[in-house]
């Protein structure tokens, strides 16, 4: 190659020449040659820059007389003849000095440019979680757990969740036996995701339906009853993250509005579920993009 740059540099004669209308390969060699450029008609021994039309635009492209490609520069279609004459004419001048005075060419890449690369949103996560939870209401220890799908932002942020609740029977004493409840719902909710290191933790606010079960235990006549409840729920979760997997401990309230008051036919004998139940557990989540 240093052989070949050697020898052009102390032969160099340039023959412009190519099938362009626009601009002129004559146009594009005048213009050359105010800048300096030594030009001459095309023969056997000179290397050719040829002018020609593509699809891309005005295509440049320098070789050697032996046929060898050495550059070629592609001006974009849009200017007057003039323009593009004048600025192939400086292509060609910036040439002609790379070779006259360094013996080195710098060949520009031969392939066409690589389409820039395309910019990746990042893509929002899906979670997945399951929970086993310890439930309190009325002063009544009981067991629940919970199934949740959420949706976040790459990295956190806002978020959503859809979950589904249930809890055992519990008892409170009413009259000479006892009433049995039992609540199951579910919910939506909103909230805020975290992730700080290797800990992820999120706070949410969500609303909800429950069904609500309600029978009698050892009374004159035992009855059971149904009902529809709305409430809001209040959960924290905390926990570290490996990869795609986070275990968590969580914390819940759950307030329901409608008050729900038990009582026995023909007796003084009342009760009263109480508004909030209190939760708190351990659980799984799983990260997915």
């Amino acid at each position: 190659m240093l052989f070949l740059c050697t020898a052009l540099a102390s032969t160099w004669a340039l023959a412009v020449s190519g099938s362009s209308a626009c601009p002129l390969p004559s146009e594009v060699a005048a213009r050359a040659q105010a800048l300096g450029v030594p030009t001459s008609p095309r023969g056997v021994h000179e290397p050719v820059a040829a002018v020609d039309i593509t699809g891309e635009g005005v295509r440049l492209q320098l070789t050697s007389a032996e046929g060898q490609v050495l550059a070629e520069r592609v001006l974009a279609p849009g200017s007057g003849c003039d323009d593009l004459a004048a600025a192939a004419a400086v292509i060609v001048g910036t040439w002609d000095a790379e070779v006259r005075g360094d013996n080195e060419l710098a060949l520009r890449d031969l392939a066409p440019p690589p389409p820039p690369l395309p910019v990746l949103e990042p893509k929002p996560i899906w979670t997945l979680a399951g929970a086993a939870l310890g439930a309190s209401a009325n002063a009544r220890l009981g067991w629940g757990g919970q199934l949740e799908v959420g949706r976040a932002g790459a990295d956190g942020g806002a978020q959503w969740t859809f979950a589904i609740y249930a809890s055992s029977a519990r008892a409170l004493s009413l009259g000479s036996g006892e009433a049995v409840w039992q609540r199951s719902g579910a919910s939506v909710g909103w909230g805020w995701l975290s992730q700080v290191g290797r800990w992820t933790g999120d706070a949410q606010l969500g609303l909800g339906l429950s069904y609500l079960r309600l029978s009698g235990r050892e009374l004159p006549m035992n009855q059971a009853d149904t009902a529809w409840d709305p409430f809001a729920v209040m959960q924290l979760r905390a926990g570290p993250r490996w990869q795609q997997w986070q275990p968590f401990v969580t914390a819940a309230v759950m307030g329901y509005p409608v008050a729900r008051s038990l009582r026995v036919d023909a007796s003084d004998a009342r009760s009263q579920l109480s508004h909030f139940e209190f939760l708190a557990g351990i659980g799984l989540r799983c990260h997915l993009r």
